[in-house]
């Protein structure tokens, strides 16, 4: 009896330490589970996700190590963009690129690791996918949304500009695009 009333004092200790410990949250994202992929018209495409101020205030410092993003149908070749900061309409600064030729693999999470992390500074960033789409193939992922602010940013060389998918679609979805991050 004393050996459980033992356990049971050092379990209520852990539980109650535990509440002290720091919640370090390592991912950026604004999207859900996939659910599917849009069909989009052809042309060159870029699906980014913009986190905010108010999700970059409490990043300073760390780094982002890896890019994740979810094909359908990977194209021949993309690029993985890390923009700075900018406004939710638009992008500020290149931070970073790489074009991706081969290991894009289809119907699942895809991770781009960055060969130097990028140390954030509490700005803003946009992550991005750029894509050329053929018109018939679902290329980037999508959860079923509610849309978040920021979740379903969308540049088509069509159209010559940024915009959201809400706002050609009329659909509410965020684009499977996420950064992973680590402290400095």
């Amino acid at each position: 009896m004393r050996y459980l009333s033992c356990l049971f004092f050092i379990s209520l200790f852990l539980i109650s330490c535990d509440d002290d410990l720091p919640v370090f949250d390592n991912t950026l994202q604004l999207d859900g589970n996939n659910a599917t992929a849009p069909i989009l018209d052809p042309g060159e495409y870029e699906t980014a996700a913009y986190f905010s101020a108010n999700i970059m205030a409490d990043k300073a410092d760390r780094q982002l190590r890896e890019v994740e993003f979810y094909l359908y149908t990977p194209p021949a070749s993309l690029e993985v963009i890390v923009y700075g900061e900018g406004s939710v309409t638009r992008p500020g600064s290149e931070l970073y690129s790489a074009t991706i030729t081969s290991g894009l693999r289809e119907g699942r999470w895809n991770t781009h690791v960055l060969p130097e992390r990028l140390t954030l500074d509490g700005n803003p960033i946009w992550i991005s996918v750029k894509f050329n789409a053929n018109g018939s193939d679902q290329i980037i992922g999508c959860d079923a949304g509610p849309k978040e602010n920021g979740g379903d940013q969308l540049f088509s060389s069509n159209d010559g500009g940024w915009t959201t998918f809400q706002a050609i679609s009329g659909e509410s979805i965020n684009w499977n695009v996420r950064g992973d991050l680590v402290p400095e």
